[in-house]
């Protein structure tokens, strides 16, 4: 099945912006990072943290979501699991994705959701 659409959605009602809409398509791919978010100039959030992509092995095969860790010393948390920097993990809708710095500040925590045709 083909993913439609791929969206975060932030934890906490205070966090900015409350949804990134990511987009990527089969082949290409969409790195999040400190310009996505509105405190610029924080260094939890790397300038280039997480690469977002997805995967088809062979037409009317189901697309796959996968994450990247791009960054060695903030790195992430997929559902409270690390991943490793510069390995890739596959997603699911509802995962929750953290940073590793802070685990429990909900500021950072954000939701995965997409979308299959």
């Amino acid at each position: 099945m083909e993913i439609t659409s791929v969206r975060l959605y932030a934890i906490s009602p205070d966090a900015r912006p409350q949804v990134i809409d990511i987009r990527p398509t089969p082949g290409q791919t969409r790195i999040i990072g400190r310009q996505d978010f509105n405190s610029g100039d924080d260094t939890v959030i790397s300038r280039r943290h997480a690469l977002f992509s997805i995967l088809s092995a062979a037409e009317g095969v189901d697309q796959i979501l996968v994450v990247q860790n791009l960054s060695l010393i903030n790195g992430i948390l997929v559902n409270f699991w690390p991943v490793a920097a510069y390995t890739t993990h596959v997603l699911v809708d509802g995962d929750e994705i953290v940073s590793t710095l802070f685990p429990t500040c909900e500021v950072y925590g954000l939701l995965l959701h997409f979308a299959r045709l």
